[in-house]
């Protein structure tokens, strides 16, 4: 990560040098999610997205998304993205070279978080798109949703699951899902499907504290994930300053005081050598707790990747 963040530095101060600007009209995105997306430009997420719970969100063919580390899409309302063969809609990251030429750095899996389709997330389609270089792809709790032609890969955990259950999903290989059959299929057939959201919505729409705790979960991850993150950083910075400043001029200190000759021995008390040694052993605790916290808020930030 800190590789990526000097190239990326870098990559900006050359592009300010030649051209004045680091600027690629791409358009910011975070928070809800308009009405509509086009493919005018490609959208760079800076922060997490919905579909809030009774809206629709319709994404336009050849419409790009780029996500930013820790970023993903939530889908509680319904999403319309229809892409077409010639015109797929892609969700990658933001150092994906295949539709950012600008990329500075390499993707590579884990590169943002995925989709969440929440269970009044009913009707939502994927046609014709491009899903790559996220932790899990989409993760849905509805199986009523749509997949059609659309292409996984790169995905650092899975591509696809439903309700915890994982599908396998051949990379680069177009996939589609159709409840209506219950089984993946390599073609669909959209009648049918149709003719099962008209029984099926109603019951799944009200599930709202059943989406409502879901939220929850991933508000609670998201916590768990940024300080876990924070006290790994914080601690490992305070554990070093406290080993360079403190521990190691208490210890030279010690050990001086324990190495002395007839003569110094009469500069100094007993009561010194004890004063010494306590500030060394205060020092030491310091360093270590700050390393143990060290450990544990990057084991936090690790673990939050597992739900």
């Amino acid at each position: 990560m800190r590789l990526r963040i000097l190239c990326l530095v870098f990559f900006n101060i050359v592009v300010l040098a030649t051209t004045g600007s680091t600027q690629h009209n791409f358009i910011e995105l975070s928070g809800d999610l308009p009405s509509i997306l086009t493919a005018e430009s490609p959208y760079l997420v800076v922060g997490d997205i919905y579909v809030s719970p009774g809206s629709i969100t319709t994404i336009e063919p050849g419409a790009v998304l780029l996500f930013t580390e820790f970023t993903g899409l939530h889908i509680q309302g319904t999403l319309y993205a229809r892409g077409t063969p010639d015109k797929n809609i892609y969700f990658t990251s933001q150092y994906d070279p295949n539709v950012n030429p600008f990329s500075p750095v390499a993707p590579a899996p884990f590169d943002w978080n995925g989709i969440d389709v929440y269970d009044g997330a009913v009707g939502t389609e994927f046609l014709n798109c491009g899903i790559r270089y996220s932790v899990y792809g989409i993760r849905s709790q509805t199986e009523h949703i749509k997949i059609v032609s659309s292409i996984f890969s790169n995905n650092g955990r899975s591509d696809f699951n439903i309700k915890d259950v994982k599908r396998e999903v051949e990379p680069d290989t177009p996939f589609s899902y159709n409840y209506s059959q219950n089984s993946v299929t390599s073609s669909l057939n959209t009648a049918p499907v149709v003719d099962s959201l008209k029984h099926s919505r109603s019951p799944e729409l009200g599930k709202l504290n059943s989406s409502a705790e879901q939220n929850k979960r991933f508000k609670g991850v998201q916590i768990l994930r940024y300080s876990g993150l924070l006290l790994g950083v914080g601690s490992g910075a305070f554990s070093i300053v406290t080993l360079t400043k403190a521990y190691k001029p208490a210890a030279e200190e010690f050990e001086k005081l324990s190495e002395l000759d007839e003569v110094e021995m009469r500069t100094y008390s007993s009561q010194d050598w004890i004063d010494s040694r306590d500030r060394r052993n205060k020092a030491l605790a310091k360093t270590l707790i700050g390393a143990a916290s060290t450990v544990l808020g990057f084991a936090s930030f690790s673990i939050s990747f597992a739900f």
